[in-house]
């Protein structure tokens, strides 16, 4: 098993999106209000997409399932920070 440079990256910015993911999460408990909930289940679909990315290094023969996961996962991700962002 081998990391290279692009997993390694991919493992650290899925640790960074889970860091936003556990501040948006606490933000929500304390302020309970739509625009923090959005954020926080963005942020736990970008982390999920991370950990799906990151399994490439474990099982990379499932590489085109995860590829395809990991889109839908960004499509998810930013529609609910648009409607985060915009939202009145």
């Amino acid at each position: 098993m081998e990391i290279d440079l692009d997993n390694g990256l991919r493992l650290g910015v899925a640790f960074l999106a889970l860091v936003v993911f556990i501040i948006a999460v606490l933000s929500y408990a304390r302020r309970r209000t739509i625009r923090m909930l959005l954020l926080a289940i963005a942020f736990g679909i970008y982390v999920l997409k991370g950990v799906f990315l990151s399994t490439d290094i474990f099982l990379p023969e499932q590489g085109n399932l995860l590829d395809s996961l990991g889109v839908l996962a960004d499509a998810a991700f930013l529609v609910l920070v648009t409607l985060a962002v915009f939202r009145s």
